[in-house]
């Protein structure tokens, strides 16, 4: 495979046409399995406040949509929910709870959710779900968000897309997927307290038909889980790093560095382990590219769990908060959505990182 070893590019839509932006209600033809995500990530350093927000909104799922909301608390704290359920708008991608608005392509974006959630720990996804009949509260979550740099679409460093489409990393990833690193100013309420939160984060954006299992009309490898980072520092040097596999990559990773206006193709040097440890874990990252070595160093500040099922059982159709131990399902994943402080070198700034792994390689806490 041919790979491009640096871009230039100060663009923000990296050369995407604005339509890569809106939405498109149906997949176009010959893409059975079409869908349209969007994810958001933000996090407030000085009051420890952060969220999390995920809309699955397109495609063979429309009328309904899948929606996932965590707002991350001081001590651990969490307030969680998952919904899957009918949109309330054709307008815009949206959920029973949640709506997305592109407000400027590659440039200004709009998050809203406005529903229920229910109190939990990290200590306590870390052993089980929350219990069923927990009384949920009243949260509200408005966030306007500024991107900081370029889209990055992943597969961007193929010189040949046409061999990007044909592996496994391309289908587990989705036709058309990018992201952005981005700054937001927000508005959280809880109940009847507000809050004024603003800080560092990320989005991304997928069109296409996704692959987690083979299929008869797709061959892809086991989906064992999966590590991703994307950080920006106040310099404007960032990280993009992600791998599909158990402890270590089953696909080449694909990373980049972006120093001066240039994503450099980096190497990972070392990988990133999954653990349980959540609040406190700290690892060390180290990536070689065209400029030398980036040694970046990690603490995780924020966590919270969920099981990823790339093969649902029948009866169940969403994911869910919270490891379950004894399922009895061998393809489902224990997944940490975690925010982390990184350091490169004087440069400290927060951002998100998630990981994935059979839980029946862990042992429960």
């Amino acid at each position: 495979m041919k790979f491009f070893d640096q871009i230039p590019m100060t663009r923000f839509d990296f050369g995407l046409e604005e339509q890569a932006e809106q939405r498109n209600l149906w997949g176009p033809p010959g893409e059975p399995g079409y869908s349209e995500n969007d994810g958001f990530w933000m996090y407030d350093a000085g009051q420890g406040i952060g969220v999390h927000a995920w809309l699955g909104h397109s495609g063979n799922l429309f009328p309904e949509a899948y929606e996932r909301f965590t707002a991350f608390l001081p001590g651990e704290q969490l307030l969680v929910r998952t919904t899957r359920g009918e949109q309330r708008s054709d307008a815009a991608p949206s959920g029973p709870h949640m709506t997305v608005r592109c407000e400027e392509p590659f440039h200004r974006w709009h998050y809203r959710y406005a529903g229920p959630a229910y109190p939990t720990t990290t200590e306590e996804l870390r052993r089980s779900p929350p219990p069923s009949d927990r009384a949920s509260v009243d949260v509200e979550f408005e966030a306007h968000a500024r991107m900081l740099a370029p889209v990055f679409p992943q597969g961007a460093f193929f010189r040949d897309q046409g061999d990007y489409r044909s592996t496994s990393f391309f289908h587990y990833n989705g036709g058309l997927r990018y992201e952005q690193v981005l700054t937001a100013d927000a508005t959280l309420r809880i109940g009847d307290r507000w809050y004024r939160v603003s800080g560092p984060g990320m989005r991304t954006h997928r069109k296409g038909a996704r692959s987690l299992a083979s299929t008869n009309a797709v061959k892809v490898k086991k989906y064992e889980g999966h590590r991703w980072v994307h950080v920006i520092f106040p310099s404007g040097r960032a990280l993009y790093y992600i791998f599909h596999g158990a402890q270590m990559p089953s696909e080449e990773p694909e990373a980049y560095v972006r120093e001066g206006g240039v994503f450099y193709r980096a190497k990972p040097l070392n990988p990133l382990a999954m653990s349980l440890t959540g609040v406190g874990e700290t690892a060390s990252l180290k990536f070689e590219y065209a400029k030398g070595i980036a040694m970046i160093d990690c603490e995780i500040i924020a966590d919270s769990y969920e099981m990823l099922l790339v093969e649902r059982p029948r009866g169940l159709t969403q994911e869910f908060f919270g490891l379950q131990w004894d399922g009895g399902n061998p393809n489902a994943l224990a997944m940490s959505q975690a925010f982390a402080r990184y350091r490169w070198g004087d440069e400290v700034t927060i951002n998100m990182m998630e990981r994935s792994v059979g839980i029946s390689s862990l042992s429960k806490p």
